[in-house]
């Protein structure tokens, strides 16, 4: 083993106060419900008003034209009964895509190029929540696990 290896386990090992995140507490799994897309359109609000983009107070959720559209998937992660994250996953389609709107020449020429355009968006989770794993467990679902 390189010795930059071996003073990085060291280091690991010795410096660095590891705790395992009791992964199993959570699900992750696709919105089925109108309750699952509200809690999560909820929460990014929440988000978004913790980040100063959006009044806190305000009525109306913000969706955007991808939540929508049959290319969208909205997963949520559940803690019990509680929603504790989410992330959606699109699809390009005719519609395209919300980088469009500020990379235009970049995804066409990615477009041209005969890639296939996906984007991870919409990403919240609750504060006590953010060091817990719950971010990766999204990243897992998104992949299949991989």
């Amino acid at each position: 083993m390189p010795i930059a290896d071996q003073v990085r386990d060291w280091l690991i090992r010795r410096k660095v106060r590891m705790h395992r995140a009791p992964l199993d507490r959570f699900v992750v799994r696709v919105a089925r419900s109108t309750a699952d897309y509200e809690h999560a359109f909820r929460l990014l609000h929440v988000a978004d008003a913790f980040q100063g983009f959006e009044d806190l107070d305000a009525e109306q959720l913000r969706i955007t034209p991808q939540h929508v559209l049959p290319e969208s998937t909205v997963l949520v992660a559940y803690e019990a009964e509680r929603l504790v994250g989410t992330l959606t996953v699109t699809l390009d389609s005719p519609a395209g895509l919300p980088n469009d709107r500020d990379y235009p020449e970049e995804m066409a020429a990615l477009r041209r190029a005969g890639a296939t355009l996906v984007e991870f968006g919409s990403l919240a989770i609750v504060h006590r929540c953010w060091s817990s794993g719950v971010a990766r467990l999204l990243e897992m679902a998104r992949t299949g696990g991989r």
